[in-house]
């Protein structure tokens, strides 16, 4: 009998891409919030 270790939930694809994307833009890039804000076209909030 083999012991199956509980899945973890994950982030659809696409949320997991902007997440880097936010992260390496702010992060490498040296981007402030509203400078990333207005390069993707969303809200800060």
């Amino acid at each position: 009998m083999t012991t199956e270790k509980p899945r973890q939930a994950r982030l659809p694809m696409v949320s997991s891409d902007l997440t880097v994307k936010t992260a390496w833009l702010y992060y490498v890039e040296g981007f402030t919030q509203e400078q990333i804000a207005e390069k993707l076209d969303v809200s800060r909030v």
